[in-house]
């Protein structure tokens, strides 16, 4: 019988009733409907990123973490106005810090204990994964499935900007990172990747350089 109708008798029931109202035969409540999938969720962003597409060419732009994927979403124009001044304030809270002697001599630790949480990009917290993917024809993601490796590299161990190298089934992804905001992008990926999102860095001699080791060799 359809659930609009007892199952005894036939008789059309209204909706909610709990017995026929012509026979009185007991009536069960429709059964939920079937649960969805998990929304996807973002968990993460990391701002001020450049995506390197070669040797001379770059797209700034955004990464955004969820609980599946990586996203970089490219800086649409009408954004880069707001993105200057958010610079230009990271860079007044630094002189501030310094003028303060607050002990900040070194900017990468200044950046370390900045908030990161509020700044234009946070609007991409609110907004649905798919529908940030969508929005620029230059915007790509990564599976966590898809990524064998993801490598925070800084060149020189005091600069501010650091690498994050992802590789991937048939291709490596370079995105440089600024502001220093390469630990704290490697905590987060942690979280998804495990063992796979290393910080390949080491000293090498007395010259304050890093370097990567791979396989025990120097680079």
């Amino acid at each position: 019988m359809s659930p609009g109708f007892c199952p005894a008798c036939g008789h059309p029931l209204p909706a909610g009733v709990k017995f026929c109202t012509s026979c009185g035969t007991p009536v069960a409540p429709a059964p939920p409907p079937p649960a969805g999938p998990p929304r996807e969720v973002v968990c993460g962003i990391v701002p001020f990123v450049e995506y390197t597409r070669g040797l001379t060419s770059s797209d700034s732009g955004t990464l955004i973490v969820t609980d599946r994927r990586i996203i970089f979403a490219r800086r649409p124009p009408a954004a880069e106005p707001l993105m200057k001044a958010e610079r230009e304030k990271i860079r007044a809270e630094l002189e501030s810090a310094q003028d303060a002697g607050t002990g900040y001599s070194d900017e990468r630790q200044f950046y370390y204990g900045r908030d990161w949480i509020h700044g234009p990009w946070q609007g991409y917290a609110a907004m649905d994964p798919g529908e940030i993917v969508a929005e620029s024809p230059g915007n790509f993601f990564l599976l966590f499935g898809e990524i064998s490796a993801a490598t925070f590299i800084n060149a020189k161990g005091t600069s501010r900007t650091d690498s994050l190298d992802l590789s991937a089934p048939g291709k490596n992804y370079e995105f440089i990172l600024q502001f220093s905001l390469g630990p704290a992008a490697l905590a987060l990926l942690r979280e998804y990747l495990g063992d796979r999102a290393t910080d390949r860095m080491a000293v090498w001699g007395t010259t304050d350089r890093i370097v990567t080791l791979l396989g025990g060799k120097r680079r």
